[in-house]
């Protein structure tokens, strides 16, 4: 996008593990370890989610259809970036 602020390079050593040219970064361990139970804690709620509406929500075709847009819709645009 062309947009070089110190605060986005700063941020952007999280993704992509290179340290600023001064020496500091943010891809530190304690970071790393934060950024990976933040991710299963991610997981295991959108999970929980699911079962919960499955099991306990009104209409599991409502839910089967939003879990299914929910995977076609980005696959489509992943699909058409990629081929065109």
């Amino acid at each position: 996008m062309g947009i070089r602020t110190p605060l986005l390079k700063l941020i952007s050593t999280i993704h992509t593990l290179h340290d600023l040219k001064s020496g500091g970064g943010l891809s530190s361990l304690p970071l790393k370890v934060f950024a990976l139970i933040m991710t299963v804690s991610f997981i295991v709620m959108t999970i929980l989610g699911v079962v919960l509406a499955v099991k306990y929500g009104r209409s599991r075709r409502a839910v089967y259809g939003c879990l299914a847009f929910g995977v076609i819709f980005p696959l489509t645009f992943i699909l058409i970036r990629a081929f065109v």
